[in-house]
Formats: C-alpha cells, structure tokens, sequence
C-alpha cells in the first residue's frame, strides 16, 4: 500500500516514461532486460513520478559486428482452465429455485408435467396452460456453451542488426493475432511493432543516436460485448434457441446479443522517437547527454448497436435493445520529454567519484471526444450522418507538466566503501503556483566486506558480503490535473413542469470547493539490506527490510457537515507508514551427466509488508471511513457459531433480527446463520465506531501477503527446461455475488453441483454452506450472508505452476552448414496448475472474478542466421 490517493510504479523504457499500455505493447522478441528499483536512493534519478518504485525495460540493441538475422515464430492454444460443474436435471434445479425464491413467485405451474419433461429429456414445448408460450425444461450449461475449447493466437517477429567501427543498428518486426474465448460474436485482435535503433559515432567524442518505435492495433469485437456475469445468471432450464430456431429470451441475452448486435471496429496507433547526443571531453572525464523524446498516440473507433429478437411464443416476437444506435470515439495523447545531464568520472589511485547533475522536463496533453446518435437507419453502414436521432456529442482536454532538476554523487574507496547522495526539485502544474515545487534528497552508504584483506581466510565459504543501507524521500502528485480549480459542470435539467425533453434548461452546476493549499506527498523510504554469497556464489541471494512513510497524503479533508451540499476537497491531510521485507535466494551449479556438463539453478523469492494509518481526521474513529491505527486491508466481522439446527436453538439464541431476510416471506429456520453474542447483551449488532464495537471485531486482513515466486531452470545437450511457480501465501477474501453464493444471491441464477451437495438440508446438517435461501446474500433486506463473519471468510492463498518451458537447441555442427548459427524449439504452457485455500472451486485465487481463466499451451521456434 502506497499512498489513498493511489500511485504506481513508474515504467522506464530505454530510459523514456512510458505507460502500462506502452509496457504491454512491447514486442516481447525486442526486450532485453527487465528490471526493478524500489528504494528512494536507487530511483531518484529516474523523475518526478518515481515516489513507488521504478521499473526498467532495455530493448536489444546491435550486439555483434557481423549481420545477424532472427526470426522468432510461437504458436499458442487457449483453453479454459477449468469448467464449472452445474446441476442440470430440470427438476432438481427448479426445485431448488423455488426454495430460493422466498415465496415472493410460484416458478412452476405443474410439478409433474415438468418433472415428465425432465424425465423424458423434452426441453421445450408448448405451455399446456398457454398456447402462446414456450414451456422451458433445458439442460444448458451456458459456461461451456459459451467457451471455445481451442482458441488460437500467434507471433511473428524478424529482427537484423549489425555493427561496425562508426554505426551499429538494430531493426525488428512483430505481427501478432489472437481470438477471442467465446464461440458466439466473433473477437479478432491484431498487433503490428516496428522498432529501429541507430547509434553514429560522429567523432572520437560525439554519437548521436536514434530510437524509434511504432505500434498499431486493430481491434473487431461485439459492440454489445459478451454478458460474462449471464455464465452464472442464466437458469440451465433455459435453452439457447427455440424449436423454430428462433432466440430464446436467455439465448439472446447471452449469445444473440454478440452475434446480431452490432460491431465495434477499434485502432489505435503508437508512435515513440528518442534522439540522444552524446559528447565526451577531456579523456571522457566529462560527458554531456541531451535526450528528446516524443510519443503520439491516437485511438478511433466505430460502433452500431442492432436490435435482436427472440421469442417467448411461436408468434411472440420480443426485441432486446430495439433503439439502432451508432457512435464513433477518438483520442489522442502526446507526450514530449527533454532530459540534458552531465556526468563528471574521476578516479584517482583507490578513489572513485561520479558526479551527476541534469535537468528533465516532462509534458503531456490528451484530447477525448465522442459522438452518438440514435435511430441508425442503415445497419450495415453505422455512420452518424444515416441516423436521425437525437445527437450526443462531449469532448474533454487536459494537459499537464513536471519539471526538474537532479543530481548525485557517489564516491567508492577500493570497491570496499560507497557513499552516494541524490537530490531532486520537482514541479508539477497539478498543484498551485506557490505549492508546485518540493526538495526531495536522499543517501545510500554500502560495505563490500569481501574486498577487505582479513576476508580472505573464509573467501573459499563466503564468496561475497554487502551491507546496504538508504534513506531518501520522493514526492508523489497523484491527484487530478486539476484538483487545485474550482470546476463547474454544465447540461440539460429533468423536465420542470411538462414531462416533455423540450421543457430541459441549459444549467450551469455550481463548483465544489477546493483546498486553499494542494502540495506534494513526500515518500520517504529507509532500507537495510545486505547481498550475500556462498561456496564460490553457487548460493546467493539478499535481505532487504524496508519502512515507507507516506507524509501529507492528497485525499479527502476533514469531515464536513452534510449540509454544506457538496464533498470535502483534496487536501494533505493524512500519513501512512508500510514495513516490509523481501528475502531473494538462488543456488546454481552444474555437473557431469553422460560425459556433457549439465547446468541448473534454483531461485526462491518471498515478500511482505504491512501499512498503517499514522494520521487521519476521523476524531470518532468511524468504521466507514480510515482513522489513526487502522491498518490497511482490516477486514471487521462477526463470529458465527455454526448453523441453527433446530427451531428451539434460535428461540433461544440471542436476537438477530436486524439481520434476517425478508423474514415475513422467509421465517428463520433450520440452516440460517448463527452469529456470537460477543458483548452479552442478548442482540446480535453492529458497531459504528472502533470504539463501540458490540458483535464485530477484526477477523481478517485482504492485503495479498507472503507473496512468492520459485523459478527452475536446466540445459544440457541443448535441450532447456524451466519452471515458475508464483502465488500468495496469505490473504483473506469474504465472497460476494452468485458465483460464490449462488441462488441464496440470486434466485434465477442456475445450481452449480459445488452448492447443490453442500447446502444445509435436513439430510445434510453438517454442511457448509447454509441453506438455501433467495436474497439472503443478496443486496436487499437483511443480507445476513453479505454481514461478514468467519465462517465463510476465505482463506484466498495460491500457489501457481505459472510456466514450464521445454527446450531444444540443434547443436551447431549440423546447422553451420546450411548457414543459421542456432536454431532452437520449444514447447511452453502457463497456468497449467493451481493451489488454493478458497473452498467453492469455481472461484479462480487470482482474479477473484468470473472471467474465465485460460490455460496456454504455446509451441514455435527461434533462428538466427
């Protein structure tokens, strides 16, 4: 946990700010190294936005004198990870709907008609009791209907480079296409990247060079999207199409909509340049480096929206969104960056110094705007000029700068002693005129206690040993372009007096207020760590143990009366402190294996870290909002004590009646939830304030911890195998929805077996879950099961096989002669296994959510001419 106001890292790319949607757009084939920097001291150089941490991306450049050419080609299969079981006997799954639905709705007429449809497999006919309705009895499951057991993507690439006495240059060319999971409304998604990198060694002492990158994507996708949630929603006695073949009401809910409901055609084009010039004087004890960099980006899309119809009868013709629409969007940014350092090298017998000192300025614009337009009178050509409808149209502009000035300093004595400080001026126009500016220094001091002359009795067992230390702030302007104005919204009002569109006024909404002093957050960081080596560094590895304290963090000021008639403004007005640690270990080695010399290594990595609030304005300690103390991620609930069994156990259990559902349609009974009386007072309630806690108290915490990654790797005789493992040793998650609660959230969602077999029931009193019972988990009346307690918070840890790789490289004297230097193949899949603590086992750890999570099983190959 960084900051309230949000922060993240900030992504370098060849030294160039870039966004996460410029990090995923690399050409993977391009990218050299990746690495991080997540202490004050080590990232200070890198701007104004580094205050959490920085990641560093280095493309490929020219790495031999000779042309070298490679074309690298991978060919990957998606299936889902796994398929939800459902129960789908017709009967089953009405009868436990209808015990959901509370006695609000009878869902079916005649049980014994339906109970022959289901024995006789019919699954639609006509309504005996109304000809002019379908009578449905399906056996769908929408989860695997909806999902392709195979989908396919690929990745080209062909890069060249070469270098000589006076240029070295680097060119490279992806294509990359993938379709989309689901069988109905077909998803095509296509990457183009080009890349070029120029280095000319003008002189002795000038090079100038040139990094250039352009991307582009085109995107072609259902407008209407694909109702993830309906997976879970629909009912499997609903069928996907009527005996006609006409859409069902579900089928075009779910599949209709993606199919026959319009189309989305989306692109967008990236273009990054950098200009570098670099000179050296004096024997390259000063060196002048001026850089330019420039990105463009811009993004376009048309969409339609097309009725679709169903029906409910032979004659029963129903529409789902019957307006034709049609709307065409664009944006662009632009982002220019001018950074200019000198860099002063100077060593002198045991004593090495480096001075540094730049300047960098940074300056962003972005442009939204959009138009749409009911009533499209072509469906085939979703223009906005062949639509006559009432016209929409919005536009949005915002800009903004951060300039400033930095420098370091470092001094080693004899590689044994390194002392270095940093210091930087940040302004930013996100804040006012007199608060825009903040000094932000930091140091760093390191001991290599190998170099010392006494090491040398114990070298041949520790071969290396580093004791860090840092301190340092950066400062973070995670707020609005704009937050420092007063900003008024204009539109149209409701109707005044005739209910007609043509009785709106044109309004100008008056402006919240804002805070008279906005300023940066200050992140200050303190590091001890220490790198170590043993048994000539065959296992190695660092400690870091870190605390960050977030001062004057941009969020909400004090709390203001309800009637002042708008929000409290952003302003410093609270402080948070995270402690944690990171602990890296490795160990590698080879041996002999049939007279070839096998190499392997292992790496286990293990983190975490805690964050409390030091400083809020929450005088009352309220539960609805942060307050001194408060650690983040604190997750308050109440202690259940099982599940009622009888009806004498709740007469004489304490009164929980506030939390019941609807219990005028559904009286408690048998299988409900039985919180703790933890107070004694004889009423199950809640608390308002930390200080009157009544029936709740901590029970968990959401903040991912322990997080771990274990990484494997082997080659001999050119075959190569690796192995990644990643996963979250703790963390606590309490379920929300019908993909964990099922009919008890929703009643006309379907049964998943999982809830079906571990449901309450007089036959089955030492279930898991409770009975079932509509609402009950739902966002209405009591939500008894949304009142989060401890019988069903989930122990969310996992543990991923997140890729294994298969290797092969053809060994060199079979492929010389037809002139290619390696040529190697290989076999790759990720997310082929998957551990956790969460007990319903349709709920992927990861995502938490209903998107289906993929298996790949990639294959291709690499060579190099």
């Amino acid at each position: 946990m960084e900051s309230l106001s949000g922060g993240d890292p900030l992504i370098v790319i060849d030294g160039v700010p870039a966004n996460i949607y410029q990090f995923m757009e690399l050409n993977p084939s391009d990218v050299e190294s990746v690495s991080t920097l997540m202490d004050a001291a080590s990232a200070a150089i890198y701007g104004a936005r580094a205050a959490f941490g920085v990641i560093l991306v280095t493309t490929k450049s020219a790495g031999q004198e000779q042309l070298k050419v490679t074309y690298n080609m991978n060919v990957t299969f998606k299936n889902p990870s796994f398929i939800p079981e459902f129960e789908l006997d017709p009967y089953i799954v009405m009868q436990n709907r209808q015990a959901g639905t509370g006695g609000w709705y009878n869902l079916v007429n005649d049980w014994d008609l339906l109970q022959q449809m289901a024995d006789d497999g019919t699954e639609v006919m006509m309504d005996p009791t109304n000809p002019n309705r379908y009578l449905y009895a399906g056996r769908t499951n929408w989860y695997e209907e909806a999902l392709k057991k195979n989908t396919l993507s690929q990745l080209h690439n062909v890069s060249i480079s070469g270098r000589n006495d006076r240029a070295s240059y680097y060119m490279s060319g992806g294509y990359s296409t993938e379709d989309g999971v689901f069988k109905y409304g077909n998803d095509k998604y296509s990457k183009y990247n080009m890349r070029t990198k120029l280095d000319f060694k003008l002189t002795e002492w000038l090079t100038l060079s040139n990094n250039s990158s352009y991307s582009y994507d085109d995107h072609n996708t259902p407008s209407q999207g694909f109702n993830i949630g309906g997976l879970y929603d629909l009912s499997s006695t609903g069928t996907i199409t009527n005996p006609d073949g006409s859409w069902t009401q579900d089928g075009a809910s779910l599949f209709g909509r993606p199919t026959e409901g319009g189309r989305n055609q989306s692109y967008t084009a990236r273009f990054m340049t950098s200009f570098t010039a670099k000179a050296s004087f004096f024997e390259k004890l000063l060196t002048l480096t001026g850089k330019a960099s420039f990105m463009r980006t811009n993004y376009t899309s048309r969409s339609a929206w097309l009725p679709v119809q169903y029906k409910i009868g032979p004659e029963e013709i129903r529409t789902q969104h019957p307006v034709l629409d049609a709307q065409r969007n664009a944006n662009s940014r632009r982002q220019n960056v001018y950074d200019i350092y000198a860099d002063i090298d100077k060593s002198f017998s045991d004593h090495n110094l480096h001075l540094l000192v730049g300047y960098n300025q940074e300056y962003q614009y972005g442009e939204d705007f959009y138009a749409y337009r009911k009533d499209l009178i072509s469906p085939s050509v979703p223009s906005i000029d062949l639509a006559t409808g009432d016209k929409e149209v919005g536009e949005s502009v915002s800009d903004w700068a951060t300039r400033s000035g930095f420098f370091r300093a470092s001094y080693d004595y004899n590689s044994k002693y390194l002392i270095e400080v940093n210091g930087r001026y940040d302004g930013t126009s996100r804040f006012p005129e007199n608060d825009r500016f903040g000094f932000f220094p930091s140091v760093s001091v390191g001991w290599n206690i190998a170099n010392e002359g006494w090491f040398d009795n114990i070298s041949h067992y520790v071969s290396s040993l580093k004791p860090r230390f840092s301190y340092g702030s950066l400062g973070n302007q995670s707020v609005g372009a704009y937050a420092y104005l007063p900003t008024m919204g204009n539109g149209k009002t409701s109707s005044i007096l005739t209910g007609n569109t043509h009785d709106q006024q044109t309004t100008i909404y008056s402006p919240g207020i804002v805070s008279g002093s906005l300023t940066w957050e200050t992140v200050k960081t303190t590091n001890f760590g220490i790198d170590f080596g043993f048994l000539n560094n065959r296992f190695s590895g660092s400690f870091d143990y870190y605390e960050r304290a977030t001062l004057d963090m941009l969020t909400k000021s004090k709390q203001l009366p309800g009637v002042l008639g708008t929000g409290e403004p952003r302003e410093n007005a609270a402080d948070l402190i995270t402690k944690g640690w990171e602990l890296v270990v490795g160990w590698k080695d080879k041996f002999e294996l049939m007279n070839s010399t096998a190499n392997y290594s292992l790496g286990f990595t293990l983190a975490d870290s805690r964050s409390w609030i030091t400083d809020f304005d929450n005088p009352e300690g309220k539960l609805s909002d942060y307050h001194a103390g408060y650690e983040m991620g604190t997750i308050w609930g109440y202690e259940v004590d099982n599940l009622f069994q009888t009806p004498e156990e709740i007469a004489d259990h304490a009164n929980q009646a506030p939390f019941w559902t609807y219990p005028d349609k559904v009286p408690p009974g048998p299988g409900d939830i039985k919180f703790k009386d933890l107070n004694g007072d004889g009423i199950i309630r809640g608390a308002q304030t930390i200080n009157d806690m009544q029936d709740q108290r901590v029970i968990g915490n959401s903040r991912a911890r322990y997080t771990t990654g274990m990484r494997a790797n082997f080659d001999w005789k050119g075959f190569d195998v690796s192995m990644f493992c990643q996963g979250v040793l703790k963390r606590d998650w309490y379920p929300g929805g019908a993909l964990f609660w099922g009919l008890s959230a929703k009643p006309w969602t379907n049964l998943q077996t999982y809830l079906y077999e571990n449901s309450w029931s007089p036959e089955n009193p030492d279930a898991y879950m409770p009975r079932i019972k509509g609402y009950a988990a739902g966002g209405w009346s009591g939500k008894e099961m949304n009142r989060t307690n401890t019988r069903y918070l989930q122990n969310a840890w996992y543990l991923r096989l997140r890729n294994v790789t298969l290797g092969y490289s053809l060994p060199s004297n079979l492929i010389e002669k037809i002139n290619i230097s390696q040529l190697r193949v290989f076999v790759t899949g990720e997310n082929m296994l998957t551990f956790t603590g969460i007990k319903n086992p349709n709920i992927d750890p990861e995502s938490m959510g209903s998107y289906p999570m993929q298996k790949l099983v990639s294959c291709g190959f690499s060579v190099k001419f």
